[in-house]
């Protein structure tokens, strides 16, 4: 049950066509039953991916990798050569020809709502063709997509930190939030975050 609600995350990423997207591991249980609803930001887990990669997982671990119908198009590794802060961050780089990949975290909503939040990433790319890489944001209720944003940079450029903002409604359940790669080339995410900013204006 992991696996299907992930891929049909992915699959909103990007408006994929059939064949659907290749999930390259479990995430956490999705919504991540560890994190309660509250009304304090989600923290992101292993928001700097400093944690090693183990017992031969292809995506970084609290994360959730998904990849346009073949899992083998784009590679998902710890880079220790550039960073903003800490060791390492993630490289994500398409070696084959489906179009997109996403690493994403999802937390419920529930003690967000009427909640101003925004979430940022900082993101390097090099040769990123088509749409890019970037941040990426998913806000689901009980009738579907409430929100979906994502922030990008194409080309070659140096790391800057990318940013979403949303005021999350009385009917949001799921938050999802992660980077994106929609295109050829390579892109680096570090520090990832989530902030709260308070209540909307009027409440």
């Amino acid at each position: 049950m992991k696996r299907v609600a992930f891929a049909a995350i992915g699959c909103l990423a990007a408006a994929c066509a059939a064949p659907g997207p290749a999930v390259l591991s479990d995430p956490m249980a999705w919504p991540n039953p560890a994190i309660p609803a509250t009304t304090a930001a989600p923290v992101i887990g292993n928001a700097g991916f400093e944690t090693d990669f183990a017992g031969g997982r292809a995506c970084p671990p609290k994360w959730g990798c998904s990849v346009h119908a073949d899992g083998t198009s784009f590679r998902f590794a710890p880079d220790a050569t550039t960073s903003t802060e800490g060791a390492r961050s993630l490289l994500l780089e398409r070696v084959g020809k489906e179009p997109w990949a996403t690493v994403t975290q999802s937390f419920k909503a529930e003690g967000l709502r009427g909640q101003r939040v925004r979430f940022s990433i900082a993101v390097r790319v090099q040769g990123a063709e088509g749409d890019g890489a970037g941040a990426w944001l998913l806000l689901n209720g009980r009738g579907g997509v409430l929100d979906h944003q994502v922030r990008r940079l194409a080309g070659t450029q140096g790391w800057q930190r990318q940013s979403i903002e949303i005021l999350v409604p009385a009917d949001a359940e799921h938050l999802s939030v992660g980077g994106t790669l929609e295109g050829g080339g390579r892109a680096w995410f570090d520090d990832a975050r989530l902030e709260l900013l308070g209540p909307a204006p009027g409440r």
